[in-house]
């Protein structure tokens, strides 16, 4: 068993969190170090969309500088790499026909017409109707500019400190208290 692996898995936290980034994705994952690297690449696949035997690792540090890379022997643990909370791990192909390049303005935007847009039930724009929120709202309940300046000017001349009350305007429900802020 080699020295450095036993120090790297036992002498800190047995899980570690990792920047796992790639071509076309990057997220946060948390990872055991008694992990083996094969196992490592299997989890990964989901992930980054790289089969496995295509994988090259390369663990990068905090400033993107390349700490090692994760190749030779894949039964190795992750924790024999000298592997550090919130560190990147990079993953790239080997396999350049298997690359996935998403260049998005090559795609086909599906674009629907407002009017029809307008007869679904089943959009935001429906359910807004149907409560009667934004600017499908009544035009009582609606706050104008002016009133919205107004009722800034009337809320910077109350003093922190005073007390207020607060009240519904159906009038069920009050509460008194002190301005904090």
């Amino acid at each position: 068993m080699d020295h450095l692996n036993v120090s790297a898995v036992s002498g800190s936290s047995a899980v570690v969190t990792l920047f796992v980034e790639s071509q076309n994705s990057s997220s946060e994952r948390r990872f055991q170090k008694s992990l083996t690297i094969e196992e490592l690449k299997v989890r990964l696949e989901p992930i980054v969309g790289i089969r496995p035997i295509d994988q090259q690792l390369v663990l990068l540090d905090a400033a993107s500088n390349p700490v090692c890379e994760i190749s030779g022997d894949d039964s190795r643990m992750l924790g024999f790499y000298p592997v550090k909370d919130l560190m990147t791990l990079s993953v790239k192909t080997t396999n350049s026909s298997a690359q996935m390049n998403f260049d998005e303005s090559q795609v086909e935007k599906y674009v629907m017409e407002d009017d029809e847009y307008d007869r679904r039930r089943d959009t935001v724009r429906a359910f807004k109707r149907r409560h009667r929120m934004g600017r499908f709202a009544d035009g009582a309940s609606e706050v104008s500019i002016d009133e919205d300046v107004k009722a800034k000017e009337l809320a910077l001349s109350i003093p922190v400190g005073s007390r207020c009350e607060v009240a519904l305007p159906d009038g069920e429900f009050r509460k008194r208290g002190t301005v904090r802020f």
